[in-house]
C-alpha cells in the first residue's frame, strides 16, 4: 500500500503503464482528479481493467473518464505540448490524507 503521495503517483503510473506527467488533485466535493499526461502524443485512454485496479487502489465507487487534455505547444516542432487524460475518481475512501 503506497504510503505517500509520490510512492502513490508511481502505483498509478504502473497501473496506467505512464512514466511521467502524473498528478492527483482533490476537487470541491471529495473526489479525486487523476491528470496524466504527455509531451507530443497522448497517453490510452484508460483500460476498464485499469479503472477497476483504480477502484479498488482508492476504495472508491468509481473511476470516470474526465476529459482529455489538448494543449498544443510551439507551432512548429510542438515542443511544450501536453496531452493525455483526467480521471474523476468518484467517492474515494482510501488515501484521502494525502490531499487534505
Amino acid at each position: 500500500m503506497p504510503s505517500n503521495r509520490e510512492n502513490l503517483i508511481n502505483e498509478i503510473q504502473k497501473i496506467l503503464s505512464v512514466e511521467n506527467r502524473t498528478d492527483i488533485e482533490k476537487d470541491y466535493s471529495g473526489n479525486l482528479l487523476i491528470n496524466y499526461t504527455s509531451e507530443y502524443e497522448s497517453p490510452s485512454e484508460p483500460t476498464l481493467e485499469q479503472r477497476q485496479v483504480l477502484i479498488k487502489l482508492f476504495g472508491a465507487t468509481d473511476v470516470r473518464l474526465g476529459y482529455e487534455v489538448n494543449s498544443p505547444g510551439c507551432e512548429t516542432c510542438d515542443y511544450g505540448s501536453e496531452y493525455g487524460w483526467k480521471l474523476l475518481v468518484v467517492k474515494p475512501t482510501k488515501h484521502l490524507e494525502l490531499f487534505t
